[in-house]
């Protein structure tokens, strides 16, 4: 085979995969476009680990929340997260555990729909972890972009 017959062959059957796919499937597999805005949550505080990770998991998080739905691109604004500094060792059977808080706000086809997540300061698990602040983040992160979803 000479290699103009393999490019013509592979032009050609790209060309037939092209037509296959209609225009609403290749948007749904390519995922709706969303942004995460933090700024608003770093002019309080600065950059640092928390925003960081929150941005990065939250984008995650909501890819994964509407892969494969038909939505408008989306801006999802960040305006406060609180990680409560009460903590209850061993958990809520000891006494009431802090609350964790993620605020913000979700802007999709001209409309903005508010939306305020909480959880208790304890459930990312042991809380002398290394890492038990930022599962506390990813959590948050999470349960967001769950509830952006039934929102949206």
């Amino acid at each position: 085979m000479t290699r103009r017959k393999f490019v013509l062959g592979l032009s050609v059957s790209a060309l037939a995969l092209a037509v296959a796919i209609k225009p609403g499937d290749a948007l749904a597999q390519r995922g709706p476009a969303i942004s995460i805005d933090v700024r608003p949550l770093e002019s309080l505080g600065g950059r640092n680990a928390h925003t960081v990770l929150l941005r990065q998991h939250l984008q995650k998080s909501m890819a994964k929340e509407f892969a494969g739905r038909s939505v408008p691109p989306m801006t999802v604004r960040i305006y406060r997260m609180i990680l409560s500094a009460s903590i209850v060792p061993g958990g809520a059977s000891r006494g009431s555990p802090g609350t964790d808080y993620l605020e913000g706000e979700i802007l999709v086809g001209g409309k903005v729909i508010p939306l305020l997540v909480t959880q208790d300061s304890n459930s990312a698990g042991y809380w002398r972890l290394s890492d038990f602040d930022q599962k506390r983040v990813e959590g948050l992160a999470e349960a967001f972009a769950g509830w952006a979803k039934r929102k949206v």
